[in-house]
């Protein structure tokens, strides 16, 4: 995976440092805080990005410049150093551990947005964050959710203890809405709904119930796991294994709101993540090209991403 020189990695402004990575926390910085950090980029009649004048932003932090950031915004990839900072997905700033540049023959994906004169390349596995469905509007009543948590089957109550002591390192919810519906057990960060099937379920009527509400939910790019009662009350820790062997490849996929896709998938119409994950725009072309040369990558603390001009890169 890699893109084109030239591709222009947003950074703070000035080479403002994050006051959360000074304090070696990772707290988010708040929307005003990157409002006020935050150049907007600008292009010259010569088509080079440039930034506003200082003045025209008020730093929440005085400017500290960095020898390795160039002055504004936004920077070229291959003029990135390791410890320089930049923007990540989940809006906060983390730095940079590495850059890497290797020899590149084959195609490249060109992806432009709408209000963006730019054009990213990358390789088609490249991944770029998509905004994740809404919910439905219409949720069901919350007393109908504490009354199943009081009503819960042998088998729901030693799931339950399970997910709680098997160490997946992410939080489930029990009996938890989804709009219309209820949920047996649901992971937000990975948008991984568990339901367990007792004997109820192997009815016609029930199976056909069952299937209707899981579409409807997947198409909120949900995922789903069905378990029986029967093996989670006899053999949990097997069910454990195989939550796990589901919960690995969906952490790949999910994170803090967005759902990474690779760039040769995206078309015309699509919507991509801009600013981290909290403003999107949609593609309004995509192009393919063979090259042979070098392509570049970041390799990011903690948030594995970074932010180009167009959208929001998998590092």
């Amino acid at each position: 995976m890699g893109i084109r020189k030239g591709t222009v990695i947003l950074t703070p402004a000035f080479g403002i440092p994050s006051p959360s990575l000074e304090r070696g926390k990772n707290s988010k910085p708040c929307a005003d805080y990157l409002t006020k950090i935050f150049l907007v980029p600008e292009r010259s009649s010569e088509g080079e990005v440039s930034s506003r004048k200082p003045e025209e932003a008020e730093c929440a932090v005085p400017p500290s410049p960095s020898p390795n950031l160039e002055r504004g915004p936004g920077v070229r990839i291959e003029s990135l150093r390791p410890g320089d900072i930049v923007l990540t997905h989940r809006g906060r700033f983390c730095r940079i551990l590495s850059v890497h540049n290797k020899h590149y023959r084959g195609p490249l994906v060109g992806l432009k947005r709408k209000g963006c004169e730019q054009i990213l390349w990358l390789t088609p596995s490249h991944l770029v964050a998509v905004p994740l469905p809404q919910l439905p509007s219409f949720k069901a009543k919350l007393e109908t959710a504490q009354l199943l948590r009081r009503k819960s089957t042998k088998s729901e109550d030693i799931l339950w203890q399970a997910l709680r002591n098997g160490g997946l390192e992410h939080k489930f919810r029990r009996q938890h809405i989804l709009g219309p519906f209820v949920a047996d057990f649901y992971c937000p960060a990975l948008r991984l709904v568990i339901e367990i099937d007792g004997t109820i379920h192997e009815t016609t009527d029930q199976k056909a119930y069952d299937e209707f509400r899981q579409r409807i939910i997947e198409q909120c790019e949900i995922a789903f796991l069905r378990v029986s009662s029967r093996e989670t009350e006899k053999r949990p820790a097997k069910v454990i294994r195989r939550i796990a062997s589901v919960v690995e490849p969906r952490k790949q996929q999910m994170s803090y709101g967005v759902r990474w896709l690779a760039a040769g998938n995206l078309k015309s119409g699509d919507r991509v993540c801009c600013k981290g994950n909290t403003q999107y725009r949609t593609i309004e072309s995509n192009e393919y090209i063979e090259v042979v040369e070098p392509l570049y990558n970041l390799t990011i603390e903690a948030d594995n991403s970074y932010v180009s001009s167009v959208c929001t890169i998998h590092s």
